[in-house]
């Protein structure tokens, strides 16, 4: 498995945009889980794409994550299916992967601290109210990457 197969698996795929749960409105998401469609403009409420243009949204966004991974001298050392869980949390997570290396886990990963990882993966799970896809995804994500950290 990979990120990506998370991402798909937990984000779904929709076609017409939709409301960010979180505000009732902006940003509009469409796809993957994309905010922005190829031109690079909000998707606006109702629009809609076909399923090639969602697979093009995620690798273009996902690409994006990528790098920002490999700029970080922490991150880029870590092994492949390390990276793999990070790009599907680093997805998913407000602020993407800058916020990820401001958080407890990063500091658990550059201290090479397994608890510290294991206890501070739960990025939105500990919200009340939170979704089991979330939690499920999370442990998912976890699972992929204690399986490849050395």
């Amino acid at each position: 498995m990979t990120g990506l197969d998370l991402i798909k698996r937990y984000e779904g795929i929709r076609l017409t945009a939709y409301a960010d749960p979180s505000t009732g409105g902006k940003p509009y998401t469409c796809g993957y889980g994309s905010t922005r469609g190829l031109d690079g403009q909000p998707f606006y409420p109702g629009e809609k794409i076909t399923p090639t243009t969602a697979n093009e949204l995620l690798k273009r966004d996902t690409e994006s994550v990528r790098k920002e991974i490999n700029r970080d001298v922490v991150l880029r050392a870590l092994p492949d299916g390390c990276k793999e869980a990070l790009l599907s949390l680093c997805y998913n997570i407000k602020g993407g992967v800058s916020s990820f290396c401001k958080s407890q886990c990063y500091k658990a990963i550059k201290n090479k601290d397994v608890a510290g990882v294991f206890h501070n993966w739960d990025w939105g799970v500990s919200q009340k109210g939170v979704a089991l896809g979330l939690a499920r995804r999370r442990a998912d994500e976890l699972k992929m990457f204690l399986a490849s950290w050395k």
